[in-house]
């Protein structure tokens, strides 16, 4: 396997599908397939902090990773190789330039399923992690375009020299490649993420820099709103609990609550629990009521979930019992009473989930 070495942060951009063209001065020939992304030792510290003051794109993909400083740069691995990519091809800027294509596309279900990995509490395939949105990079008028897609991140091979060019691997280095990017596919070993609350400090950052007042001030407005819904969504259908529930976050407000300049509630978080909140000291009231509500309901849910499933295995046992106690009756085949035993789980199963559903409910939050 063959590699190319790219300064920090933008190898760590591209393993994680933000960054998905390359542009290089020099023609490289390539017949397809997988590349691995190398990390250079140099990162370009001063020119990358330039573009993050100045250039409202890099800066909301930066964000979007919960990057919030020069630290945050300086933590990512180099001198190390970070996964491996599809190199789509290697085109004249001028040509990408003309067409106005995007070198790194194809069917994306494909695409979908190169990207895929094993959930290793399920067991189910599930998607790869996807970033929010790609960077943006501007296609000069000489040079050639590098496109890349399903990119696979790896837990980092450290210490490796990197060279000019598209190079080669060497064997053992390829061989153990080859087995991380398998213990990434089955989900033994997953990307580091940031936390929802890093992500958003950072966001709103980049808000504070790059956004209007207004625009600001709606982002606030539509937390708030999200929160309201999911507390009216999530009302507990015991009404002792509600009482109990709504008189939990009262006094919480009370003993520890304050208000801010515009009027919102806030909650000061006790210390045993400020690690579910990324360690913060307050958060909105609306928030904290929120998600204690969603924890209650989904472990409702989940104790449910668990008595439903339970009867249907019962009564799948006392089925095929039934159905091979009357076969030394009649003249059924095995394949017959197997057939029968399938069909009324599938049916029974198909409506418990369907009830299970309705029950549960369900709520998104747009990522404001």
């Amino acid at each position: 396997m063959r590699a190319l070495s790219i300064p920090q942060p933008w190898a760590e951009l591209v393993i994680r599908g933000v960054k998905t063209v390359e542009v290089r001065s020099w023609f490289a020939k390539h017949n397809g397939g997988r590349i691995a992304i190398h990390a250079s030792a140099n990162i370009e510290l001063g020119r990358v902090e330039a573009l993050w003051a100045d250039d409202r794109a890099v800066a909301q993909c930066f964000a979007d990773q919960g990057w919030r400083d020069r630290d945050d740069l300086r933590a990512l691995p180099r001198a190390a190789v970070l996964g491996t990519v599809e190199l789509r091809g290697v085109h004249r800027a001028q040509a990408v330039r003309a067409a106005q294509v995007d070198p790194s596309a194809t069917n994306w279900i494909e695409d979908a399923l190169e990207t895929a990995v094993r959930d290793p509490i399920t067991g189910h395939l599930r998607p790869g992690p996807a970033p929010a949105r790609t960077l943006p990079v501007a296609i000069p008028a000489q040079g050639w375009v590098f496109g890349f897609a399903r990119a696979l991140a790896v837990e980092p091979i450290l210490d490796v020299e990197g060279q000019q060019h598209l190079w080669e691997l060497p064997a053992d280095l390829a061989a153990e490649l080859a087995a991380r990017e398998a213990r990434s596919r089955g989900g033994v070993w997953t990307r580091p993420e940031p936390s929802p609350e890093r992500v958003r400090d950072a966001r709103d950052a980049w808000r504070e820099r790059f956004e209007t007042e207004e625009a600001r001030y709606t982002t606030r407005l539509l937390r708030d709103a999200l929160h309201e819904m999911a507390n009216d969504a999530f009302t507990l259908e015991d009404e002792g609990a509600e009482r109990m529930l709504r008189q939990a976050v009262l006094n919480v407000q009370e003993a520890r609550g304050a208000r801010d300049a515009d009027g919102r509630a806030w909650v000061r978080v006790p210390k045993t629990i400020r690690a579910l909140f990324a360690d913060a000291d307050r958060v909105p009231a609306a928030q904290f009521e929120a998600d204690l509500r969603m924890l209650i309901h989904r472990l409702r849910h989940q104790q449910q979930e668990h008595a439903a499933y339970a009867k249907l295995y019962e009564d799948a046992v006392a089925r095929l019992r039934e159905r091979l106690a009357l076969a030394d009756q009649s003249p059924s085949s095995r394949s017959e009473i197997e057939a029968e035993v399938k069909r009324a789980f599938k049916r029974e199963l198909l409506a418990a989930d369907d009830k299970l559903g309705r029950e549960q409910g369900t709520f998104h939050f747009p990522d404001y």
